[in-house]
């Protein structure tokens, strides 16, 4: 919670408009991804992780652009 408060601070400063989620589920239940620029998703995201909500969001053909970050030290667990 507090790197995404540091993260949504840094990007309102240059009046960026963003909205914080702390469980991937609500954002997939409430956020229209659609209106963003971007979404910038943690991979650890309680509820669902961030890869499943951008899969979520893609089998609903949303093509916003996502960047992902992680505080992991091995991403082995990806190469799925």
């Amino acid at each position: 919670p507090i790197i995404a408060e540091q993260i949504r601070d840094y990007f309102e400063l240059f009046e960026h408009r963003v909205d914080c989620y702390d469980d991937g589920l609500r954002l997939v239940e409430e956020a229209d991804p659609s209106r963003y620029d971007v979404m910038l998703l943690d991979i650890n995201t309680p509820g669902l992780s961030g890869l499943e909500v951008l899969r979520n969001f893609r089998e609903l053909s949303i093509e916003t652009p996502a960047i992902f970050i992680t505080a992991m030290s091995d991403l082995e667990y990806l190469k799925e």
